[in-house]
């Protein structure tokens, strides 16, 4: 997993412990202001959460969101690159889960588009907390 801009200690995030925060979960970023990550966009489902994480497997979007991030001067987000079948969340510990367009623009090259589709399933199931919010966009 790779950190972009703010540290998880810089947020007060301990991925892997668990603590009483309300964590939103986006998945799969896009890198322009417009169509970028729904931090810029739908601040009012964003902001009722203390953290904002926003992970892709491509570094060019990790590192333009964190840019724009803090040029908003937006403090409560972590941009991470990494794999959404495997995230550093611990089980039950994300109240909302986001994937923007990530089922139709990417396939797996040592998988089937179903079976990638299905592991991204299996991990959001396993770290949303059980009164959590999936939205599949």
């Amino acid at each position: 997993m790779r950190e972009i801009g703010l540290s998880p200690n810089e947020v007060g995030l301990n991925i892997e412990a668990e603590k009483p925060r309300k964590i939103f979960l986006e998945i799969g970023l896009k890198s322009d202001w417009k169509q970028g990550p729904i931090i810029f966009n739908e601040g009012a489902l964003v902001s009722k959460h203390d953290l904002y994480v926003g992970l892709d497997y491509r570094l060019a979007p990790v590192e333009e969101a964190s840019k724009l991030a803090q040029r908003a001067e937006i403090k409560n987000a972590l941009f991470l690159q990494g794999d959404a079948q495997n995230t550093p969340f611990g089980s039950e510990t994300v109240d909302t889960i986001y994937f923007g367009n990530v089922f139709g623009e990417r396939t797996d090259t040592q998988n089937d588009e179903v079976g990638f589709r299905s592991k991204l399933i299996k991990e959001a199931r396993r770290v949303i907390k059980a009164n959590g919010q999936l939205i599949i966009f």
